[in-house]
């Protein structure tokens, strides 16, 4: 061989070379304060960096995505014949942020271990559900996208670029100016509008970017308790906290239930407060409430909030946390218990709402399953979309006897993680594969990440790369073991791959195929009466309405297939 040939070889080869080095420490400041994300200072670099290789199309480029939906949603609607049109008074829509179809795969095994279920109770509670789809997560600029982004799209109805919330992609990421104009209204905001009372509840900070996309609008997710001095204009621009507690409209949000109270309270005030305007926003929900005589309670733990008794209270605050509130696996140690679990804080939000004559709209966030994905932890991910599930059980349960609540669950984005390995049910989804042999003669698990920060868990010693970790003995199911991965991160990443979306009560039938995400918040205004739709047909009282419902088959016999097909594969089919 050459000399020429051989150092071709080598330039070809130098950038494989150069990937299996030892990972280096990440640098922290490339992170937020959570570990969870590149920070603000990051995306910046990155947005003005063009070291990222050839610049291709890029194919959302002023997409009008209201259009779309509605074209989409048109489609959807000639597809049934004289399906039984009836308005849904009440909504109650689920996220479980980060909850992809492996996780859900993962957790109804999980759950079957830890419930002992028989094998044809193997469901978590919206698997049941009549109606199923696939949502597309990307962002306009992203690819994989973020909670921000996928947050507008699903509560607001257009798609939007990474980072932001509840504004159209004319607004880029830290881009303050561009904001004014460019607001994109969300189904709470436009429920309020037409007199129902709306609520959001979820286990991150109240103003973490799923529970903003109800009610707030920026240019960057990060803006929890102040717009940074250095953005151009931030002057111009409210934090989310602060709209959340002034915005006239979100004023009138009857239910606000999670964590997250430091970004509320002042930094010289108390030892957890983070704004640095003075301002102290719970103080300044009550004193609004007191001036206009509105029975409300504010309450911060669990017995505070179990005292709560929501017939004689027309507006509940509860802020369990400074930060995130606690992963359902460590909140069921505490005893007695510190905080409420998702179920009783939506069984609670339930009984507030359901006295409104106009009807409701009630988010609900599982927002620590993402969390747990980030930290490499498949226990932690797998006992909150667990616990998800109770509370999309109770909100089944407490509205089974209405014919005009419409529930909806689906998930933001995925995570990458997986879930295979051919292992018997006599192990648990936590546990080693007893399916398969690998190269190495190491058994391996059932569930692992492409990425993350558990690599040195199981491929470094004292920082030097090693070959894979034998895990032959060790107590794999322990709930701090961490999973596998495959390439060094200091936080593992979302996945792009569609979500699944599950839907019940009037107007779910057009969840039927694959969806755009922004679909989903079409369907909910649509069905519910609201924005855009206020005027549709079904939403008359006097509006006739079939029993029957039929379906031309020929459109539906592929997905019909598809889904019997999967379902053929579930625990129990042969």
């Amino acid at each position: 061989m050459s000399v020429r040939l051989v150092s071709l070889l080598c330039l070809i080869a130098s950038f494989e070379c150069a990937s299996v080095r030892p990972p280096q420490d990440q640098n922290t400041d490339d992170f937020d304060e959570e570990g969870y994300h590149p920070s603000s200072k990051t995306l910046r670099s990155l947005h003005s960096s063009d070291t990222h290789g050839p610049v291709l199309p890029n194919p959302w480029i002023q997409t009008n995505w209201i259009e779309l939906a509605k074209s989409e949603l048109q489609k959807a609607k000639d597809v049934t014949e004289n399906v039984k049109v009836k308005k849904a008074k009440n909504v109650i829509f689920f996220i479980g942020d980060g909850m992809g179809v492996s996780t859900l795969a993962s957790a109804r095994l999980y759950n079957a271990e830890t419930k002992n279920l028989r094998q044809t109770d193997i469901y978590l509670a919206w698997e049941r559900m009549p109606h199923v789809a696939l949502s597309r997560t990307y962002n306009v600029d992203r690819s994989t996208p973020d909670s921000a982004g996928t947050a507008t799209a699903y509560l607001c109805g257009v798609k939007a670029n990474y980072e932001t919330i509840g504004v159209s992609d004319k607004v880029a990421f830290d881009n303050c100016t561009a904001i004014k104009g460019n607001e994109v209204r969300s189904i709470a905001k436009e429920s309020i509008a037409l007199g129902k009372w709306t609520g959001v509840v979820t286990t991150t900070r109240i103003t973490h970017a799923s529970p903003a996309g109800a009610y707030a609008h920026v240019a960057n997710r990060d803006w929890e308790a102040e717009v940074p001095s250095d953005v151009k204009n931030h002057e111009q621009c409210d934090d989310i906290a602060k709209q959340l507690i002034t915005d006239p409209e979100n004023k009138r949000t009857r239910v606000i239930l999670g964590g997250g109270y430091s970004m509320f309270l002042p930094v010289n005030d108390t030892a957890s407060g983070l704004r640095q305007d003075g301002r102290n926003l719970i103080e300044e929900w009550k004193a609004m409430r007191d001036a206009q005589r509105e029975r409300h309670k504010f309450v911060q733990n669990f017995t505070e909030f179990a005292a709560v008794d929501p017939d004689y209270v027309d507006y509940l605050l509860g802020l369990f946390s400074p930060d995130h509130m606690d992963y359902e696996a460590d909140r069921v140690k505490r005893s007695p218990p510190q905080q409420p679990s998702l179920t009783e804080m939506t069984e609670k939000a339930i009984r507030l709402l359901r006295r409104s004559p106009n009807g409701y709209f009630l988010f609900v966030e599982g927002g620590r399953i993402d969390h747990s994905h980030h930290e490499s932890h498949a226990y932690r991910a797998l006992t909150d979309t667990i616990a998800l599930s109770d509370a999309v059980q109770k909100a089944v349960e407490m509205t089974k006897q209405d014919d005009d609540t419409l529930i909806v669950v689906s998930a933001d984005h995925s995570h990458v993680f997986t879930f295979g390995g051919y292992a018997t049910f006599a192990r648990s989804v936590l546990d080693l594969s007893d399916g398969a042999v690998t190269k190495d003669g190491k058994p391996f698990l059932q569930l692992n990440y492409a990425n993350g920060p558990s690599y040195p868990d199981h491929r470094m010693i004292n920082e030097t790369e090693v070959p894979r970790k034998n895990l032959t003995g060790e107590d794999v199911t322990d709930t701090e073991f961490r999973q596998d991965t495959g390439i060094y991160m200091k936080s593992e990443t979302h996945g792009g791959e569609d979500v699944a979306i599950f839907a019940t009560g009037p107007m779910s039938h057009l969840f039927h195929g694959n969806h755009e995400q922004n679909y989903i918040a079409h369907v909910i205004m649509y069905a519910s009466c609201v924005g855009a739709y206020r005027d549709e047909a079904h939403c008359s009282t006097t509006s006739p309405a079939t029993s029957s419902f039929r379906l031309p088959w020929k459109h539906f016999l592929p997905f019909v297939i598809s889904v019997g097909m999967a379902t053929a594969r579930l625990p129990g089919a042969y």
